[in-house]
This record gives C-alpha cells, structure tokens and sequence, in this order.
C-alpha cells in the first residue's frame, strides 16, 4: 500500500511498541546504500527507534540472498541499533532461497509459502532451517480447496491452519483474515484436540 500499511501500524503503537514485536520488509534493493536509505524510512514511518524484524522482501534466487551489499547493510544497521533480527522472505524458488540463507550463517528468519499441497522438498528445506535455528514464518497457508468432512468440528480453513501448525518446524504463521469472524476462529484452532486424521493433509478438490 505504498507505505500506508507502515504509518497506520505507527499511529497505533504509538507508546506501545514495547508490548509488541514489530516485523516490516524492504525490497533487495541492490545496494548498501538504498537498503540503509529503505530502512530509514520506514523507521519514520513507523515511528520507533528499532525494527525488531527487517526482511528482505521476495527474493528469488541464492545470488541475491548473499549479496554482499544486502549483508553489509544489514549488518551496519544491526550495529547501529535500527534492527534487531534480520530475515528474508521468497514467494518463488522458495526452497533455493531457504537453503541459501541457512548457508549464509547471517538470517534469522525465513518467511515462505507453505500450506497442506506443497510438495515435500519444500518441507525438508523448512526443517532445515529450524535446525539452523532460524525462525520459520509460514505465510499462504489456507490455498486451496477442501473437503469439509476432512476434520470433523473445523471448518476448511481452521483445518488447513491446524496441519501448518502441527509441523514443528513451524513456530507461526501469517494465516489469512478475509472476515470480521477469521480472527476469532483462527485463535480457536490453538484450543483443539488433535488426533491421527492430524498428520493427514486436508484434501484438495479434484
């Protein structure tokens, strides 16, 4: 949105922002100098002092995780003190990405897509990044479509959720808010049994 979402999130946590963990990306720019400047920006818009995640948005290939201008940057501005945890995010040749920032030694989180129909490559790429101790955010998590006798007591999308979670690789998610009631329902997941029917993927329509 242009930065909106940025200064919207700053009004809000104006005074507050020590109760909260404050996550925001910048685009891999290419260079030290934009990477520093795209920061600085969004601690102003934000209006805080330290970003508590600073990720490298949607990168898509290993050269761009290891780029020694994003690392420096981030570097520098750990430092400093404008960042706390640095991280990348990867919407395609996701698990190129991941093995390429658990080979850097240098992230502290991966934000991917994954959801019940990734394939299982994927899946071991996000094991080893939590081996790597690096913090596994699942985004996109509720694509696709399901059967609704699949889990009995959940709707499609409570179930979709509850299989991501269940992966202890995955520590959280970014699960989908489309309605006023998603909130509550998705926080009602954290509450319920799980049983074997669990380690089976909901099932796609054909």
């Amino acid at each position: 949105m242009g930065g909106r979402n940025e200064r919207i999130l700053g009004q809000g946590l104006q005074g507050r922002h020590k109760e909260e963990i404050i996550a925001t990306k910048c685009h891999h720019l290419g260079s030290k100098k934009r990477v520093i400047a795209s920061v600085e920006k969004s601690l102003a818009a934000l209006k805080v002092d330290v970003i508590d995640i600073l990720q490298l948005h949607n990168l898509k290939d290993r050269d761009s995780v290891l780029l020694d201008d994003h690392l420096e940057a981030l570097t520098e501005l750990r430092q400093a003190g404008k960042i706390r945890f640095t991280g990348v995010t990867t919407h395609s040749n996701m698990i190129e990405v991941i093995e390429a920032a658990v080979e850097s030694k240098f992230y502290d989180t991966v934000l991917t897509s994954f959801n019940f129909q990734s394939p299982p490559e994927l899946a071991r790429a996000i094991e080893k990044a939590s081996a790597a101790n690096m913090g596994v955010i699942a985004m996109k998590i509720m694509t696709g479509g399901y059967r609704m006798e699949e889990i009995p007591g959940l709707n499609p999308y409570q179930a979709a959720l509850r299989w991501v979670l269940l992966k202890r690789s995955i520590p959280t998610t970014i699960p989908s808010i489309a309605t006023l009631q998603q909130p509550s329902q998705n926080a009602a997941v954290m509450g319920t049994t799980t049983t074997w029917r669990d380690d089976l993927p909901p099932q796609p329509y054909a």
